[in-house]
């Protein structure tokens, strides 16, 4: 962050000199602070979501969960998980759920593709299930 330009300070003296409007300053200042505030919105807008792990922008959960129930051999894809790491760093998680587990090494690599290639993910963690184990992963899913 850089100090009010020579410019400010100047028209600041000129109006205290000539006016003898001593207001100006604090003036000067509130109006400079209000500019740094608009200029650093974004930033901190992007900083909170990444604090606060938001789903990334521009990612629809709903179709990612479409796409990989579409696929061959798996049944659902639930307990689905989407967060900013760091500025670019986008990471997933999901539990799937498939007919076959002798199958899950094929399931995990067709899901990775769509996940890295269409949607940009750094990073991705998926856990292959052959079966619900209890009711706790549907009362979670937020996207029922």
């Amino acid at each position: 962050m850089s100090p009010p330009k020579p410019n400010s300070y100047i028209f600041a003296a000129i109006v205290i000199k000539l006016a003898s409007f001593y207001q100006i300053d604090p003036i000067l200042g509130m109006a400079f602070g209000l500019v740094l505030f608009w200029a650093s919105y974004g930033i901190m807008k992007n900083s909170l979501n990444i604090f606060l792990q938001a789903a990334p922008k521009g990612i629809d959960l709903e179709r990612i969960k479409k796409e990989a129930d579409a696929l061959p051999d798996v049944k659902e894809m639930h307990h689905i998980h989407a967060w900013t790491l760091t500025s670019g760093k986008n990471i997933f998680s999901a539990h799937v759920l498939v007919d076959n587990i002798e199958k899950s090494n094929r399931i995990i690599k067709q899901i990775n593709e769509i996940l890295k290639g269409k949607y940009k993910f750094f990073f991705t963690t998926l856990q292959v299930e052959e079966e619900y184990v209890g009711e706790e992963p549907k009362r979670i899913d937020f996207l029922r």
